[in-house]
């Protein structure tokens, strides 16, 4: 077999290769800092996943503040 030193990736898989690989070792490391850290990490995730639930569910739903299209103001 003979090399002809042309491979032709594109700068979109390079983009796509660079960020898989970044985001499998972040993945990778979080055991890692759990392990570390011990029982206040695991403490501080489950505070912070439950504030925000609590904030999600407890929150009214913002409506918006414009008028729908079309839509005209009594005269």
């Amino acid at each position: 077999m003979e090399y002809s030193g042309d491979v032709g990736i594109s700068s979109v898989h390079a983009c796509f290769n660079t960020l898989n690989s970044l985001s499998g070792v972040g993945i990778l490391a979080i055991p890692y800092a759990l392990s570390s850290s011990g029982w206040i990490s695991i403490l501080f995730f489950l505070s912070n996943w439950s504030n925000n639930l609590v904030h999600r569910f407890t929150t009214p739903p913002t409506l918006p503040r414009t008028r729908p299209y079309g839509s005209q103001l009594p005269r």
